[in-house]
């Protein structure tokens, strides 16, 4: 996937690497070593997804660490990771095949300590949506898979979203209300 500056110029790997370095203050031996351990870990959140059912494309360690180095730069001492940026430094950094057998195991302590966590971090990023909306309450009572409950709340927001005007207005011939708008919203497709 090819980055691209604010002036239309192309970065270079050797340039995002600098710029990881910079962000994060890493010596060259100290950004080997971060972005192994990173890349395990990435493709351990990738496995456990995949495990779940999630379609997951392969991401690039460097351009996600990049962008990370870029909003650090951009927002200093401001800066909050992304919600998948702390799920993936959550997960352990195992070799990639340990990863995908530790991930296709779904009754070890190791999924269940990734579902628990996986789960309150959805929770956390749809509560307003949740409390809003008796269809992702529902959801969360039924799908009890946290990969699953979280596709199927992102694709009820969508569902949602898609109903509604710009400034929030439900289109004409539809509920005023983002519950009653997901009241026709299907998730059996999520169901176990």
């Amino acid at each position: 996937m090819a980055t691209y500056s604010g002036s239309g110029k192309k970065v270079t790997a050797r340039q995002k690497k600098a710029a990881i370095m910079a962000a994060n203050k890493w010596t060259e031996e100290q950004y080997r070593k971060q972005y192994d351990i990173f890349k395990n870990k990435l493709r351990a959140y990738e496995s456990y997804r995949r495990a779940h059912g999630a379609e997951v494309e392969t991401q690039s360690p460097q351009e996600l660490l990049y962008r990370a180095a870029k909003a650090k730069k951009r927002e200093g001492g401001e800066y909050r990771p992304s919600l998948e940026m702390k799920r993936i430094q959550s997960f352990s950094a195992v070799s990639i095949t340990k990863g995908r057998r530790l991930a296709e195991d779904l009754e070890s302590e190791y999924s269940r300590r990734r579902g628990a966590q996986f789960a309150a971090t959805t929770e956390a990023a749809f509560k307003g949506f949740i409390e809003s909306t008796p269809k992702a309450k529902e959801i969360l009572e039924n799908i009890k898979d946290p990969v699953k409950q979280e596709e199927a709340l992102k694709a009820l927001a969508e569902h949602v979203h898609a109903k509604q005007g710009p400034s929030g207005e439900v289109f004409s011939g539809e509920v005023y209300g983002s519950g009653d708008a997901a009241e026709d919203f299907d998730y059996s497709d999520w169901l176990e």
